[in-house]
């Protein structure tokens, strides 16, 4: 029959008056002379019961990467005259993974595009558009003539958006609103949308 080895210690110490136990032997139980295979005695471990005085560790658990959730990208207003069209398809083309480009009516310009039809559909839209947006990126170069895009900087400053103008000051459609706070000038796209970026991490 297996012992365990708190019974075989207890048993080893019982038969140590009569017997010494160095390897294998036959011993006679003093009681019943009943002949019994003594065991050796086995070497306990740290504590008297067997177990290990030290605290076993868990193993730990695997480290979880955390996923960082994706941000969401800073949404842009961009207002000009209409011959900077192209140059705002191609920026915002070139720049869709950096920010959310709310505005579209530099790709929905046709000859009919003015029509006081169209404007009763377009300009709701673009002002919808400018609520849902967090920022104004305008082109006023020195000869252009702001008309609707006056219009959009000056609803985008009712709605305290800031405006972030590629240009010079010399422009007269400027006048004293390009000193307004929220007014800010760079000298090309790239720089300004790096502030915008800087602005709504």
């Amino acid at each position: 029959m297996t012992k365990t080895l708190k019974e075989q210690a207890d048993y080893n110490w019982l038969q140590s008056g009569t017997t010494e136990f160095c390897g294998p032997m036959v011993a006679w139980c003093q009681a019943g002379g009943i002949a019994k295979v003594a065991m050796p005695a086995m070497p306990l471990a740290e504590g008297t019961d067997g177990r290990s005085s030290s605290p076993v560790q868990p193993h730990p658990e695997p480290r979880r990467r955390r996923h960082r959730p994706p941000q969401p990208r800073p949404r842009v207003y961009c207002a000009s005259t209409l011959p900077h069209a192209n140059t705002w398809s191609a920026f915002t083309q070139t720049h869709s993974d950096k920010a959310t480009f709310t505005s579209s009516w530099y790709n929905n310009i046709t000859p009919n595009s003015e029509t006081p039809e169209n404007a009763r559909i377009f300009w709701p839209e673009n002002i919808q558009k400018l609520r849902d947006s967090q920022a104004i990126l305008a082109i006023v170069e020195e000869k252009d003539v702001l008309r609707g895009a006056l219009i959009e900087i000056g609803a985008g400053l009712v709605l305290g958006l800031p405006i972030y103008i590629v240009g010079n000051r010399s422009n007269f459609s400027l006048s004293t609103w390009q000193w307004h706070p929220s007014v800010r000038f760079f000298s090309n796209l790239e720089e300004a949308l790096s502030a915008i970026l800087r602005d709504f991490p």
